[in-house]
């Protein structure tokens, strides 16, 4: 049997509301109570225990709290005889300190638990820390996985329990590890030797360098720097003041570059630790001459005149420069500028040669034919005076760059009643040469290398616009490719790369029309035979093409099941006899239907009137007819029948 209690702390970090299980038959101090008796006895639901509650904090004065209370004891579910850790701290929780160290499986603590039934106890480890930590599963050993560093910002681990297993039950502890910061590592300075330099004439106080050493360790007492010169100065020139962990070396009197020009400073960095660990570095320190003159130019003004062509790394102009400084003074750096800027395209070397660095030629982004620079030097005193003077460099215009057509294959299909001056299509090109000059200006050019139809489609040499020039018609030139080109007029001209251009030219048909057949009437007599032909309906085309392919066929009639017409030949015949319908009038519409992508139609309306015999008037089976004749025939020669 276990027993619940459940106890509100006031609330901190270490500390949560929790529920803590008693074993039976033991003493157990657990959320900060203390059990003074066994809480269970045999037959008796009630037990009077002394409670204790302590708070210990440091320098905070003890407070003992002290009250007897009455336990009810509820059997519930759980098993009697679960283990006891011992040593426990507060809020069931094992509270280790823990110093830092290299040791790659350093020991925590012992961790014991007693099974109140009786059996051994085993232990293992649970939480989100687990990965980081081992526990004996027998002894309950606990050691640490990995070397504990609170350098690394890793200085202690919340996420952690122990859970103790016992012959009939288990029970859990919560673990905290806190890692000590220990001064282990001493002041590093980012550089072993620092530069600077110093004119003569600065006044004391005079700020020389910054140097900065940093200390690993995590506490602040250890990782704080304090700094000293420690040789290298002999007569005190220099001193170095701490300011916020850095080291800032300032003048402490007055320097003279005939007595001392330089000046090889040793530096100490030193940490709070008891005793502290330092660190070293070197300051060397040049006395400059002070500087009185200026660098001086050959000229006034420079200028240049290059082809946009030039190669890159070409030199284009010397300029002399001197200094009648001495020593570091003396010495200067030359650099070119455009306005407030470096310029991209040319460079200048330490003797005064400026050269190209880029390519000269024209691009969309740059489209100058003059650069004005700045040519300046600079004297290397810490104080250093300088000298500039303007360049003109200007860039002769060459044509280098042929016109481009947009598209490696230009299409287009068109109808073959597209009319005369309709566009088929657009072709564009671009000439990287330099904009508003006979270089960049182009025309466009169209040939027929095949000469199938020259003249059928002409160009606009200036907007690329190609246009229907003459009648199209599938059936003599059903598909062409022609060349297209542009051509400037630089010096040399220069042409681009010849593109074909494909037209495809669509076939439409042949648009049927009945012509003088598109209302006809029929007087029949009502005896008249089945399958005699009525008439023979011949629809022709539009502009005289050819009529293969047409198609006839019954739309709409009257009274069906009486005639039929053939599709290909147009024949109206009929398949019933009109013998009970004298007096009538029938209706009958015969469609043709074209030929091409969208074929047209056309439709003969024809009127038929059934007579009694010997009343209708004759009439032919076909509203014409045709045939040829040979030159020469002779007379009586029959022409049809």
């Amino acid at each position: 049997m276990v027993h619940r209690l459940c106890t509100h702390r006031n609330r901190n970090p270490l500390e949560q509301q929790r529920s803590v299980e008693f074993p039976d038959c033991a003493v157990q101090r657990a959320a900060g109570l203390y059990a003074s008796t066994s809480l269970f006895q045999a037959g008796n639901p009630t037990v009077e225990i002394m409670m204790h509650y302590d708070r210990q904090q440091p320098g905070v004065t003890q407070f003992i709290v002290s009250a007897v209370i009455i336990l009810v004891i509820q059997s519930g579910n759980c098993v009697h005889g679960a283990p006891v850790f011992q040593e426990l701290t507060f809020s069931h929780t094992f509270i280790f300190n823990v110093d830092e160290g290299p040791d790659p499986n350093p020991f925590i603590a012992n961790i014991t638990a007693i099974d109140t039934a009786g059996g051994p106890v085993t232990y293992h480890l649970e939480g989100s820390d687990a990965d980081f930590f081992e526990i004996d599963a027998s002894s309950g050993t606990l050691r640490a996985t990995e070397p504990l560093d609170a350098d690394t910002g890793q200085t202690s681990y919340n996420e952690l329990r122990v859970v103790a297993t016992g012959k009939r039950d288990s029970t859990f502890a919560n673990i905290i590890i806190i890692v000590n910061d220990i001064n282990d590592n001493a002041p590093i300075f980012r550089k072993k030797t620092y530069e600077a330099s110093v004119p003569e004439d600065v006044p004391v106080e005079h700020f020389v360098k910054e140097v900065i050493a940093d200390d690993a360790d995590s506490s602040p007492q250890f990782s704080r720097v304090t700094y000293f010169i420690i040789g290298g100065d002999p007569n005190g020139h220099f001193k170095i003041q701490t300011s916020n962990n850095k080291g800032r070396v300032y003048t402490n009197a007055p320097l003279d570059f005939g007595s001392n020009s330089a000046y090889t400073l040793i530096l100490e960095g030193r940490d709070g630790g008891t005793p502290p660990l330092t660190g070293n570095a070197t300051l060397e320190i040049t006395i400059i001459n002070v500087n009185n003159f200026a660098p001086e130019f050959g000229k006034d003004s420079y200028n240049v005149t290059v082809p946009e062509d030039i190669p890159i790394g070409t030199s284009i102009l010397n300029v002399s420069v001197w200094d009648l400084d001495s020593g570091i003074s003396g010495q200067f750096t030359l650099s070119l500028t455009e306005g407030s800027s470096p310029t991209s395209r040319f460079g200048i070397t330490s003797d005064g040669s400026i050269f190209t660095t880029a390519d000269l030629r024209f691009i969309i982004q740059d489209n100058s034919l003059q650069y004005n620079l700045q040519i300046t030097a600079t004297d290397k005193a810490v104080e250093p005076k300088s000298t500039t003077v303007p360049l003109s460099i200007f860039v002769r215009d060459v044509n280098l760059y042929p016109p481009e057509l947009d598209e490696e294959l230009y299409t287009a299909s068109i109808s073959e009643f597209t009319l005369v001056g309709q566009k088929v299509l657009r072709v564009s090109a671009t000439d990287k040469d330099r904009p508003g000059t006979n270089d960049s200006i182009f025309h466009f050019y169209l040939e027929d290398p095949d000469n199938i139809a020259p003249n059928m489609f002409q160009i606009h040499p200036e907007t690329g616009i190609i246009r229907v020039a003459e009648e199209l018609d599938h059936g003599k030139v059903p598909f062409i490719q022609l060349l297209v080109y542009a051509k400037d007029f630089g010096k040399p001209r220069l042409m681009s790369e010849k593109v074909p251009v494909e037209i495809t030219i669509q076939s439409e048909g042949a648009v049927p029309t009945f012509g003088n057949q598109s209302f006809l009437t029929i007087k029949l007599p009502r005896k008249t035979n089945q399958g005699t032909q009525l008439i023979n309906l011949n629809a022709t085309a539009v502009s005289g093409r050819d009529t293969t392919g047409f198609q006839y066929s019954i739309t709409s009639v009257t009274t069906s099941g009486f005639l039929t017409v053939n599709s290909t030949t147009g024949e109206l015949k009929l398949v019933n006899s009109f013998c009970d319908f004298s007096g009538t009038t029938f209706v009958v519409s015969v469609t043709v239907l074209g030929t091409g992508r969208n074929p047209k139609t056309a439709v003969s309306v024809i009127t038929i009137q059934i007579q009694e015999e010997n009343t209708a008037d004759p009439f032919f089976a076909t509203s014409s007819v045709s045939t040829s004749l040979i030159t020469g025939s002779n007379t009586g020669t029959v022409v049809f029948t």
